[in-house]
């Protein structure tokens, strides 16, 4: 899984423990299960010496950056960051931030390079899914396993990305400003696998 998400800046203050300034996807804090969250952690007075996350992992990126960190949730539907500092005669929790665990969003099953709702070329062989522009999320790959076509009382299913030449010939035949659906099981990036569908209009 490539490491992309989020970017967080925390701040933790040497006044007011317990004040930290996030930034993350629009002031949401959130992070995504079952995918690596890019953050990047820095103190503003103190440095910490750790941290810990109550569920899930973290470990410093492969970035290189000095506070760069990835963030991998677990199960729950929360987890908390726990900011350690530690000398010779204290190990002392300088400040926390909670955070919602959340799946990973449905991505949009485009036709082409047609979103749902939007006319398609009759050229279009291939299937494609991903997050919208609107969605923060980048470099996540989804795997189009199998689809299903419909127009009307035609069935026709496939698998792979690739339409198949049956369904090529009776789109052609479809009138103009006429919907087709198309639902396709797409396996996500943690390996469960949902079904996503779009109307596309021809």
């Amino acid at each position: 899984m490539k490491t992309l998400l989020c970017c967080i800046s925390i701040i933790l203050s040497s006044i007011s423990i317990g004040q930290i300034v996030v930034e993350v996807n629009n002031t949401m804090v959130v992070l995504y299960r079952g995918y690596d969250n890019n953050c990047i952690i820095v103190p503003s007075e103190h440095e910490f010496d750790e941290l810990i996350i109550d569920n899930g992992t973290i470990k410093k990126s492969s970035s290189g950056k000095k506070y760069s960190y990835v963030i991998n949730p677990g199960a729950g539907k929360s987890c908390t960051l726990y900011a350690i500092k530690k000398t010779k005669k204290h190990v002392d929790t300088v400040d926390i931030r909670y955070f919602t665990v959340r799946p990973l969003p449905e991505p949009t099953l485009f036709f082409g390079a047609s979103a749902p709702g939007e006319k398609f070329s009759k050229a279009t062989n291939r299937l494609f899914c991903k997050y919208s522009a609107d969605i923060f999320i980048r470099d996540i790959k989804f795997e189009i396993v199998s689809w299903e076509f419909s127009h009307n009382d035609k069935l026709i299913s496939g698998v792979s990305g690739e339409i198949s030449s049956e369904v090529l010939n009776y789109i052609a035949d479809i009138p103009s400003g006429e919907s087709i659906t198309i639902v396709a099981t797409v396996k996500y990036p943690y390996g469960i696998t949902k079904k996503v569908a779009g109307v596309y209009i021809r």
